[in-house]
């Protein structure tokens, strides 16, 4: 847990620096969106692979520790956007999720000995909720911001 500490710790400066390049912004929060959870997982499986908590208490550990890592990354992102949100959410959404697909694929898929219908089923199909919800906060943001502009 220490050394997860000190990642994030890590990440978090890098971020909090307020990197002038959007891009490298924008694909480390998705690479801290997928690293956080698949770190914490480790700690319901014992060396055989096999759960030490009920597979359901497991995924909605999950859900929980992956929307509040998704949340953090999506605060962190758009307090340096200063217009465009909607555009800003949609990359970030569609960027993220196949952040998050691609390391699955790459790093997860393997270890899980996984079908690939199987693994949308059970994992993909839940990356939805980071373009929905990125989605949703850009035109909160973008309504927001065209009230602020009117009113003034």
């Amino acid at each position: 847990m220490c050394i997860l500490y000190r990642v994030i710790k890590i990440l978090q400066k890098i971020t909090m620096n307020k990197m002038k390049n959007k891009i490298v912004r924008l694909l480390m929060l998705g690479f801290v969106m997928w690293f956080v959870p698949f770190i914490v997982s480790f700690g319901f499986f014992d060396r055989s692979g096999k759960p030490n908590i009920d597979y359901d208490l497991f995924k909605s550990i999950m859900i929980v520790v992956s929307s509040t890592v998704g949340g953090y990354a999506m605060v962190r992102y758009f307090k340096t956007t200063t217009h465009n949100f909607f555009k800003e959410a949609l990359i970030a959404g569609i960027t993220w999720f196949v952040i998050n697909v691609i390391l699955d694929l790459v790093i997860l898929f393997p270890m899980a000995k996984m079908q690939l219908p199987e693994y949308f089923n059970s994992i993909g199909i839940r990356y939805l909720q980071i373009p929905i919800v990125c989605v949703a906060i850009g035109a909160l943001l973008e309504r927001r911001s065209t009230l602020t502009t009117k009113a003034v």
